[in-house]
């Protein structure tokens, strides 16, 4: 899996960074995330990695529950800062979730054509 800032899937990044945002207001940030695997991703859930207190929480807005193969799904991310931390924030993300992978079959039929 690829993260993307942009829906077009042209700038790839490895954090997600939210800036600096004023305590009592929030921001929402979204990413596109590209499912790069020959499989369909499914059960997707989400873990970050930063340097927040256990009181500062990160809200999953929106979020794919399934990417298919080759295809990008938005994903929306609130945080509302309290006066305990008042830095610019940037997180980690870590997916995890299963990976189906789909048999594709070529069946022949035969016809017998009456006259």
């Amino acid at each position: 899996m690829k993260i993307f800032k942009d829906p077009d899937l042209k700038e790839e990044i490895k954090a997600i960074n939210f800036g600096k945002v004023k305590v009592g207001q929030s921001k929402e940030v979204t990413v596109w995330l590209l499912n790069d695997s020959k499989g369909i991703l499914t059960n997707l859930a989400f873990e970050f990695s930063s340097p927040l207190p256990p009181s500062e929480k990160i809200e999953v807005v929106k979020a794919p529950v399934t990417i298919q193969p080759g295809k990008a799904e938005p994903l929306t991310l609130r945080w509302r800062p309290s006066a305990k931390f008042e830095q610019a924030l940037e997180i980690g993300i870590r997916v995890t979730g299963e990976i189906v992978y789909v048999a594709k079959r070529k069946i022949e039929v035969e016809e017998e054509v009456k006259k």
